[in-house]
């Protein structure tokens, strides 16, 4: 594979493409939309986080020192600077942010896969932009981090490949300071290296242009430190925590939720300050440890997360209750890190190392190797599979540049269009909390998810489905501590609605 081929040939053909995909990404996630109340946690990190709202300056997420530090203080720092100018009711301005960025995304693809003279590159990063499987991420304003993550990782990536057709040393050095500012962001790409090395691999580039990965890795290794003292930080935290009850966390309260809640719960809002802040920020109350046997989630997560990048129907945000057959995830270990070597020997091309090292890097830290934050009730959430989406679009592109088909044009468009209808379908069912939490309730029974439930129902001021949520959450987690709360916010609405 000769990355230097047609390097120079134009890579802005299609004038318009950004445009094509900006327009087409707003088309098919405007289902993101359909919510305009806080998702999953976006209070707890974001709209509601101490931390964003009575920092002084940006620079105190930055400080190691500072009770304000993150793991990821570029991306804090960008929520300080949007909380700080933008109106925190106008979801709407957060989700188009999401949006741009993911739109963005594609586009980059678009531009790595002209480099790699791949056929079909719009298409191909249609696959990526369309997904169903970026719903999630898409529609939940905190992972706006992780999608301008992704947008560092692939100008990062887009620079090295300059800098290994150019020789010229500010590329590298540029690729180096997206690659830095990506895991500033979040630290999704921490692996990343080892694909950029996999790059100079199949380029056959020089052995001394090695030597410029040695400040990637350490730049890895050290906010791979970072991250663990952040965490013990924020538990630290967790523990010994003192809100400002006086300040913007109650001005945003009072002054940003009527345009969220409907009057009654305003009212209830108010009037249960004391309770809310509480729930958020209870210095005393005991977060459940998560359990997960990291064997059987590795025995697991090759072959759902192979299975549901490929063919994304049946969305859940859980595995289902059965082992898979150790031949599906046989299968897919092949597929993914056996196969590709094989046709790299066989047909005399090494990009196809890139799929191997690809799936390493995007899909392995998510299979219970390495510990990360799973929900409470699941050891699986899409929004993990933003990176590994790359994996896909790549492995189609070296297919199609090693199998040529005069179908192929066709081919690849209906399956945009499959993936249109699918992300459509799943865009609405994500968006509609109510519908979503039921069903995964079906699944795994939370008290957390029941507390999420509880408040989907408060906001359509429905009575009846909140008291019977209350009731069966009461009968299988009596001791759960939001119970009291629940209560107290269910009788202030019966309240305003006899």
């Amino acid at each position: 594979m000769d990355i230097k081929k047609n390097f120079e040939s134009k890579l802005e053909q299609k004038k318009y493409a950004f445009l094509a995909i900006f327009l087409i990404s707003f088309l098919v996630f405007w289902t993101s939309y359909l919510n305009q109340n806080f998702f999953w946690d976006d209070e707890r990190f974001i709209f509601l986080n101490p931390s964003v709202l009575q920092a002084k300056s940006w620079m105190s997420f930055w400080n190691f020192n500072s009770p304000f530090f993150k793991s990821w203080p570029l991306g804090y720092s960008f929520f300080w600077f949007l909380i700080k100018h933008s109106p925190m009711d106008s979801l709407s301005f957060y989700k188009s942010l999401n949006i741009f960025f993911h739109a963005l995304n594609a586009y980059l693809v678009l531009r790595i896969l002209k480099i790699f003279n791949f056929p079909h590159p719009f298409l191909l990063s249609l696959i990526f932009l369309l997904h169903p499987l970026h719903v999630e991420t898409v529609s939940w304003i905190f992972q706006l981090l992780t999608i301008v993550s992704f947008s560092f990782f692939l100008l990062s990536f887009l620079f090295l490949l300059r800098f290994i057709h150019k020789k010229n040393l500010a590329f590298i050095f540029v690729a180096f300071i997206f690659f830095t500012f990506s895991l500033w962001t979040k630290s999704i790409s921490l692996l990343s290296p080892f694909l950029f090395v996999a790059i100079f691999m199949i380029s056959e580039a020089k052995k001394k242009y090695y030597l410029f990965m040695v400040p990637f890795f350490l730049m890895s290794f050290y906010v791979g430190i970072i991250n663990i003292h952040g965490t013990s930080l924020a538990l630290s935290q967790q523990k010994n925590n003192s809100i400002d009850k006086t300040g913007p966390l109650v001005n945003f309260i009072h002054n940003g939720m009527e345009n969220i809640y409907s009057p009654p719960l305003q009212k209830i809002q108010a009037d249960n300050d004391t309770i809310f802040y509480d729930f958020l920020f209870d210095s005393n109350k005991k977060i459940p440890d998560v359990k997960i046997d990291r064997i059987q989630v590795f025995s697991q997560a090759p072959w759902h997360y192979f299975s549901k990048v490929l063919i994304p129907i049946n969305l859940q945000f859980i595995y289902p209750n059965i082992n898979y057959h150790i031949l599906l995830n046989g299968t897919a270990i092949f597929l993914l890190f056996i196969l590709p070597f094989i046709l790299a020997y066989s047909c005399r091309d090494k990009i196809w190392i890139l799929i191997p090292v690809m799936s390493f890097v995007f899909l392995l830290p998510y299979c219970g190797v390495t510990k990360i934050a799973f929900f409470y009730w699941s050891n699986v959430s899409d929004r993990y599979t933003y990176y590994f989406i790359l994996t896909l679009v790549f492995a189609l592109g070296i297919f199609l540049k090693n199998k040529k088909s005069k179908h192929v044009k066709n081919i690849l468009i209906t399956y945009c269009i499959f993936l249109s209808i699918f992300n459509l379908n799943y865009g609405f069912k994500f968006n509609t909390p109510r519908r979503l939490y039921e069903e995964i309730i079906q699944y795994k029974k939370n008290p957390i998810l029941y507390s999420l439930l509880f408040e989907q129902y408060l906001l359509k001021l429905d009575v009846v489905n909140a008291q019977k949520t209350l009731d069966e959450e009461r009968a299988i987690f009596p001791y759960n501590s939001q119970l009291e709360t629940d209560i107290i916010r269910l009788n202030s609405l019966r309240s305003f609605t006899k």
